[in-house]
């Protein structure tokens, strides 16, 4: 993002989320560290997207797998990743926290953690 805002249509690698799995980024921290370290997280886009102006959306960069994107595509990207991982947790307590205490419930009720 602070690439295609800064520079005239820069080159983007692909971003290897496998790469930050196997590292242990993902890992390793209790629940309540890796929902803190999300929420900073995302407090910090939000203010740095905040405070671009409208006219950014057009600019592009070329992905080195996807081809061209702009700013408006990535930030769309970026939203719909991270609801993605709120359902996943919504999707976790469902299973892990109501769905063991549901008794015959069970057999009409499908999880996906």
């Amino acid at each position: 993002m602070e690439r295609m805002v800064g520079e005239d249509n820069p080159a983007i690698e692909r971003y290897d989320p496998q790469l930050y799995f196997s590292s242990g980024q993902y890992s390793g921290r209790s629940a309540e560290d890796s929902f803190d370290h999300f929420e900073e997280q995302r407090e910090l886009n939000l203010e740095y997207l905040r405070g671009l102006p409208d006219s950014l959306a057009d600019r592009m960069g070329t992905h080195s797998r996807l081809g061209v994107i702009t700013v408006s595509q990535q930030m769309n990207e970026w939203a719909f990743h991270d609801i993605g991982h709120i359902r996943q947790i919504g999707e976790i307590i469902r299973a892990l926290k109501y769905y063991p205490h549901i008794g015959p419930f069970q057999s009409e009720a499908k999880v996906n953690p």
